[in-house]
């Protein structure tokens, strides 16, 4: 499993750069004081459907009909895929808390709680990227896993930016919620994980 996770490492360093670069250019926006709510969750969206773009370059490959030849079973080929989609997840993690502290510094509305409470509302928005685009291009293929693709892009981008927007969606002192927003990210992450590989091992390749 080590060696796929270090595969889709290359894959995204070699062909992926756009979205690296597109991740990194919001969050130093964000952080430099952009008010919009788009600078900070965009790039959340764009981590969460990376692991997506990842499965499609693997298919387009054709390396899931080598992988078959491996000495891997098509469930670790999937616990490999969402361990990088962790990877990712911590990686946003580092990122949007920098840039959301930083935010705040800038604003004058710095408070531990109002940073966690953003950063927990990320998490789940990366988790959600991925977890609701892998299951469906793990069952039906890259072509219909791309319509999904894109609709889900449509889809979070419209509903967090209005999140973005709502002063009242999220009380920023709420301790609660945000171990709601972990809770929730944790479950359809698992949720995500097990349709995926139930969905891969009855796909023919």
């Amino acid at each position: 499993m080590k060696g796929l996770i270090i595969k889709d490492y290359y894959m995204v360093k070699k062909y992926l750069k756009f979205y690296i670069v597109m991740i990194i250019t919001f969050s130093i926006a964000y952080a430099c004081g952009a008010d919009s709510a788009f600078f900070t969750i965009y790039p959340s969206v764009l981590s969460g459907v990376l692991v997506t773009t990842l499965l499609s370059y693997d298919e387009s490959f054709r390396f899931l009909e080598y992988s078959a030849t491996l000495p891997i079973t098509k469930k670790t080929f999937v616990v490999a895929k969402y361990a990088f989609a962790l990877i990712m997840v911590g990686v946003m993690l580092v990122i949007n808390t920098i840039s959301a502290t930083m935010n705040f510094v800038i604003s004058g509305n710095f408070s531990v709680t109002a940073v966690l409470m953003q950063v927990c509302l990320l998490v789940l928005i990366t988790v959600l990227g991925f977890a609701l685009t892998l299951p469906l291009t793990f069952r039906f293929g890259q072509e219909k896993g791309r319509i999904v693709y894109i609709m889900v892009i449509g889809l979070l981008s419209g509903v967090f930016m209005g999140i973005g927007y709502s002063d009242n969606f999220i009380p920023q002192n709420s301790w609660t919620a945000c171990a709601m927003l972990l809770a929730a990210s944790v479950l359809i992450f698992i949720i995500s994980m097990i349709l995926s590989i139930k969905f891969y091992e009855k796909r023919e390749l």
